[in-house]
């Protein structure tokens, strides 16, 4: 198979991951309204957030480490880092339990100890997971996390409705990841195996990961704290609220150009040549179409969740916006940890986290989460220019031409939006997927192909 064939199928089958995982994890707190108090949900997010915050921090970057590394080293890196992170994450152990009861008292004791469990399985899912997309294996990914995301439905009914509240929804949350992780963990054991740890190689793979460690914790960072800081900016729950939900939305939509960028690394190594030129053009031009319908028409996109939420349609427009550069970016790290360039990968994790705590402290008190929006598109310019750098000039065409695609069905959309919003929508969408193809971004022989490798 291709280097691009691999790319795209592999993109593809972990876009359609995120799609799943995120419907099903919506699901799962839509249930949750409805069978025990918000105070019971309250209590198990927080638990389950900080949790999630410790395995992303511990991970050290190693995930990309993974990506890179597993399908040279098979069965001693994978040995290393799975004994690496699960001591890790089980001497910090103790520590995060402490800090999660002064946080929020002792009340929280028996749904802190459900959570290190947690946090212990999901140390193992990290390496497992990366495993699995290092060995261009999403599909193997999309298999286990589905099948896990929708057992937890039924369950979290049945334990809802035996009175457990937060304690059902973190017993729940254990549930699916031990069932993702067995999947995962027994096809690992096929796939690679178990080795000896070596310490000589663990210190290069740590050495790979705590380059991308700035980088990670900047994006990890931004999509949380941009969140957390708004709450103590505006004091306004129902702000918050609805900028969460269209981070959300800007993050399914920017998923698609993410997938392809994460399986470029895997698919660089294997095939000993860059491939982030093509992952960069598929995401950009199979992107383009959706952002222009969202810049275009932000208040009927968010109508569809409720009626509530178009008050931040500028917000939405500013953030889907945002998701160009966001995939110069993370095509710049996969190219970067391709060719081992750590120093350049720590500068550009560095400018995306100083650029948008620059700019949120100046924008979110005035604009509330207009500002936070702002200081996100702010930090994925200043990073998706310095990213042309690396890139090289193969980058500045196709984005280009994206930028073009979108404001082709702006402008189009534009025209018709006050006669009919639907109208605008449809001229949107196909005045931008036709320019995508009169510029030849992706060819009908092309896209054809792309289907023929996605089966």
């Amino acid at each position: 198979m291709s280097e691009t064939q691999d790319v795209v199928r592999g993109g593809f089958w972990l876009f359609l991951d995120h799609v799943v995982v995120s419907v099903a994890g919506w699901l799962f707190w839509f249930l949750a309204t409805y069978f025990t108090t918000t105070a019971e949900i309250g209590y198990a997010s927080t638990v389950l957030r900080l949790v999630g915050l410790a395995v992303s921090f511990m991970g050290l970057g190693l995930d990309y480490s993974l990506l890179k590394e597993i399908k040279k080293g098979g069965a001693n890196v994978f040995s290393s880092i799975l004994a690496f992170e699960f001591s890790l994450l089980l001497v910090a152990s103790p520590f995060v339990f402490i800090i999660g009861i002064n946080l929020y008292g002792t009340d929280l004791n028996l749904l802190m100890v459900l959570g290190i469990l947690l946090m212990l399985i999901n140390g193992l899912q990290l390496v497992s997971w990366n495993t699995a997309l290092g060995l261009l294996q999403s599909q193997i990914v999309l298999k286990y996390d589905s099948l896990a995301a929708i057992l937890r439905l039924p369950l979290i009914v049945l334990l809802l409705t035996q009175g457990l509240g937060a304690l059902g929804l973190i017993a729940a949350t254990i549930a699916q990841q031990i069932i993702t992780v067995a999947g995962l963990m027994w096809f690992c054991y096929r796939k690679v195996g178990f080795g000896f740890i070596d310490l000589s190689r663990l210190r290069y793979l740590l050495k790979t990961g705590l380059s991308n460690f700035p980088g990670k914790i900047s994006r990890i960072t931004i999509n949380n704290l941009s969140i957390i800081l708004l709450a103590a900016a505006t004091s306004d729950p129902s702000t918050v609220g609805i900028f969460s939900i269209v981070m959300a939305m800007s993050l399914l939509l920017g998923s698609l150009s993410s997938s392809f960028a994460t399986m470029a690394l895997p698919t660089s190594t294997i095939h000993s040549t860059d491939t982030t030129a093509t992952s960069l053009r598929l995401g950009l031009f199979l992107t383009a179409p959706a952002i222009s319908v969202l810049v275009t028409v932000p208040k009927l996109i968010l109508s569809l969740v409720g009626k509530v939420y178009t008050t931040a349609s500028t917000s939405l427009t500013v953030l889907a916006l945002a998701t160009i550069p966001t995939a110069l970016v993370l095509n710049a790290i996969a190219k970067l940890n391709h060719k081992a360039m750590h120093k350049q990968l720590i500068y550009l994790g560095a400018l995306q986290l100083t650029t948008f705590l620059a700019t949120f402290l100046v924008t979110a008190q005035a604009f509330q989460e207009l500002g936070a929006a702002l200081a996100i598109l702010t930090s994925s310019v200043a990073t998706g220019l310095l990213s042309f750098k690396w890139l090289g000039k193969t980058a500045i065409k196709p984005t280009l031409l994206a930028l073009t695609t979108v404001t082709t069905g702006w402008a189009a959309g534009t025209l018709l939006t006050r006669f009919s919003t639907p109208l605008a929508f449809a001229a949107t969408l196909a005045t931008s997927t036709t320019t995508v193809f009169i510029f030849k971004g992706i060819t009908v022989k092309e896209l054809k192909q792309i289907l023929k490798s996605i089966k």
